[in-house]
């Protein structure tokens, strides 16, 4: 891995959103993953990464395919989560968090649309569109549990229970979408103006709040 221009790629992330925090350095820790792991390795090109309290940590297979192209664009994912978060719960004390499944889906929806915004030729696995009839068929089944609390709904509807009938990763390409028809319909807001905008808010100004 060529670290020093990890940090460079690392670096333009961070001045793409501006940290609010008075101690904006964040710590970055690359870790191997096992080659068991089939599903990051087959479906995320093997780079998987976690935000903690502010850090990133980045685990990488590099036996999977174009790994090393993957790397910024899971910080830029990660990164964003740490801006979100911030944002939310240390400089809004957690006011206006009301931890629903909408809310995790937005969260995601944003940090892999500012990703996508940097790295425009990386298109994520799990964000895959879903042709007009799967969509509907699977929004009849989501719509109704948006704003649950239920830790479990969340795992099934975010990650995907394919043996329920819920793909892979469906609750991240709704929550794109969601986002993406926002900005569409709200071009003046940037990814930095964007972290000011609940949840609600962004489902209830495009199409997905009215269908």
């Amino acid at each position: 891995i060529d670290i020093d221009g990890l940090q460079a790629e690392f670096t333009t992330i961070a001045d793409a959103l501006p940290s609010k925090d008075d101690d904006p350095k964040t710590l970055i820790a690359l870790y191997p993953l096992c080659d068991s792991n089939e599903i990051v390795k087959e479906r995320q090109n093997g780079v998987v990464g976690a935000s903690v309290f502010g850090n990133v940590i980045i685990n990488i297979n590099p036996l999977a395919d174009d790994w090393e192209k993957w790397i910024p664009f899971v910080f830029a994912h990660e990164y964003h989560h740490n801006i979100w978060g911030h944002n939310w719960f240390v400089l809004r004390g957690g006011e206006g968090i009301e931890g629903t499944l909408l809310e995790a889906m937005i969260a995601e929806g944003q940090a892999d649309l500012f990703a996508a915004s940097l790295f425009p030729d990386l298109i994520p696995a799990w964000n895959r569109p879903f042709d007009a009839e799967t969509e509907r068929v699977l929004w009849g089944r989501i719509k109704p549990v948006l704003f649950s609390t239920d830790p479990k709904i969340h795992a099934a509807y975010m990650f995907g229970a394919e043996s329920a009938g819920l793909p892979w990763c469906m609750g991240y390409s709704f929550g794109q979408a969601i986002v993406k028809d926002f900005m569409e319909r709200h071009p003046v807001v940037s990814f930095l103006g964007l972290l000011d905008v609940s949840a609600r808010e962004i489902f209830g100004g495009g199409k997905y709040g009215k269908i």
